[in-house]
């Protein structure tokens, strides 16, 4: 088990740590303090070679410029809130209409989380474990939210192959909170498209949408549709791969794989465990500018998109000196 850790730039004078997590059996997790982003997950194959898993940039300048939030933790509040209006105890914050085009604020607001460099908080070495603790304090009104916000990301992984991440925030003034992880996985190591990956999803049911991607408030059964994930098969199975879709996990916690990801020719599998009662899975279908459509797929774990206005939904209002706490664990199996 060994952390390796580098200089990897400077924003604005704060400097960028690169650190390395690896575990006894070839696993390396490289995460950056810039957006506590995921740059890269190295894997052997079944015949033990080893890849890079996840999609991501050569340097600092790339996270700097992308707009795919390539592997960064966004927040305050992950996915989309309609028409930006969240309401706080019967006031309406206006945030930021960062993405127009659906008329809504998107992943945090046009300097979410992601474009944040995060405090080193704790290195963490152990006998069966490393990793590393990340912290962004944002100030009330940062991208129109309430309140004060901290902030806790940690990422460690262990010998038996797991990354485990987990996200603890504090608040001085009731405020939402929902953050996630945005990882594009292809665990062909980019050899294939990413929609050539099979997958499971541990869900009955998804939330139906509207053309903007905004719940309606109903829940769908999947049962028989294009969005049925419930027995493991090929993303590109059928003619129509564009997904972006919340699934509702049937037994969000860590005891229970709520996903399942596998590329048949090199025999890797990515499972995925979570606290939370969501799972967004987005295709990579924009994905564009020097990367394949499809080229990586999303397995977002979070609360359910624009929740602040559905009170059916389970709800993100994290209460004034409340502690958010809640998990998502990759494990990374050979078959």
């Amino acid at each position: 088990m060994n952390i390796a850790k580098e200089k990897w730039g400077c924003i604005d004078g704060k400097e960028v740590g690169l650190f390395r997590l690896s575990n006894d059996k070839g696993l390396e997790v490289s995460v950056t303090s810039y957006g506590a982003t995921i740059v890269s997950i190295l894997m052997p194959d079944k015949n033990g070679v080893t890849e890079n898993i996840v999609l991501g940039y050569k340097d600092l300048q790339g996270y700097i410029a992308d707009t795919f939030y390539l592997g960064a933790t966004v927040g305050r509040v992950a996915n989309r809130i309609n028409k930006g209006r969240l309401p706080v105890n019967g006031k309406v914050y206006q945030l930021p209409v960062n993405e127009p085009s659906n008329d809504c604020h998107l992943h945090g607001g046009k300097t979410g989380f992601n474009k944040h460099v995060f405090s080193v908080v704790e290195e963490i070495v152990k006998e069966n474990v490393v990793g590393i603790s990340l912290e962004h304090n944002s100030p009330h009104m940062e991208e129109g939210y309430p309140g004060n916000l901290t902030l806790k990301v940690t990422f460690t992984v262990n010998n038996n192959n797991e990354l485990l991440i987990d996200y603890r925030a504090l608040a001085d003034a009731d405020t939402h909170v929902n953050p996630t992880n945005h990882s594009y996985f292809n665990l062909s190591g980019g050899k294939r498209n990413g929609a050539a990956q099979q997958l499971l999803i541990n869900a009955s049911s998804v939330l139906e949408t509207t053309t903007h991607y905004i719940p309606t408030g109903r829940i769908n059964n999947v049962e028989g549709t294009r969005h049925d994930f419930s027995t493991i098969r090929k993303i590109n199975q059928q003619e129509e791969i564009m997904f972006n879709e919340c699934y509702v996990l049937n037994a969000p916690e860590m005891k229970v794989c709520s996903a399942e990801l596998f590329d048949a020719p090199s025999g890797r599998a990515m499972q995925v465990y979570t606290t939370v009662p969501g799972m967004m899975f987005y295709s990579g279908d924009q994905l564009n500018n020097g990367f394949t459509a499809c080229g990586g797929v999303c397995l977002e774990t979070q609360f359910f998109p624009d929740a602040a206005n559905h009170p059916c939904f389970a709800n993100t209002l994290l209460k004034a000196g409340e502690e958010f706490h809640h998990q998502t664990k990759l494990v990374f199996v050979l078959r």
